[in-house]
């Protein structure tokens, strides 16, 4: 029988089942900082080395030159985030019941995860120089991901033994404007932006390093 919902895929089926690797567990943690870089400067993929040798994700001297950079591979630091969520994209479908074989849906694909957060207590001038990642190329603005313990989310070469980082490609960046806590609260403003279908498909954490730490509280 023809399952309609896999008609996305639009290719040949698997000759086998694919393989599933085994692993340990990973877990990433609380989104604590962000660090903005473009994908890609002009035309050349932005990468770093893994790892603690010369030019590495592993020295802190390596994102003390990104972000002193003048050109495409400049890197800037956010302020803490707190409150930080992902929201998983849910399935699109189209028809179902008398509109489809079996009444089955047809699969069209995800909508976007969406990531938002808040900046607390910031001087606006800050948020200012945030919302001007706004007038990023959509398809260009990436992230890196700092864990509240010190571990670093990025998109990688190879998930396994990855040996090249970069950046996690973003759309739809949005910060808003100042919201009064009042009595009982905080000032704060919004963040969030979108990850693609499959975004994590080739993203890996990073193990806690004292560089890592040293990024927490990296101006």
């Amino acid at each position: 029988m023809i399952n309609l919902s896999t008609l996305i895929l639009c290719g040949a089926p698997n000759t086998v089942i694919p393989d599933i690797p085994t692993s340990a567990c990973e877990h990433f943690g609380k989104v604590q900082r962000i660090i903005f870089q473009r994908c890609k400067n002009g035309a050349t993929a932005n990468t770093i080395p893994a790892g603690s040798g010369a030019g590495g994700a592993g020295v802190l001297a390596t994102w003390q030159a990104l972000t002193a950079a003048t050109d495409g591979t400049k890197a800037q630091f956010s302020p803490f985030t707190e409150s930080p969520a992902f929201t998983d994209g849910t399935v699109r479908t189209a028809r179902g019941g008398n509109d489809s074989y079996g009444g089955v849906p047809i699969s069209l694909g995800y909508e976007p995860t969406e990531f938002e957060a808040q900046i607390l207590s910031a001087r606006q001038d800050v948020i200012a120089a945030l919302k001007l990642l706004r007038n990023e190329d959509a398809y260009n603005l990436g992230v890196y991901l700092i864990s509240a313990d010190g571990k670093l989310m990025a998109n990688v070469d190879d998930v396994a033994t990855p040996t090249t980082l970069s950046p996690i490609p973003i759309q739809q960046f949005n910060i808003g404007n100042k919201v009064a806590g009042g009595y009982d609260d905080v000032d704060y403003n919004a963040l969030s932006f979108q990850l693609e279908d499959n975004w994590s498909n080739t993203v890996a954490t990073i193990p806690a390093t004292d560089f890592a730490f040293d990024l927490l509280t990296y101006a």
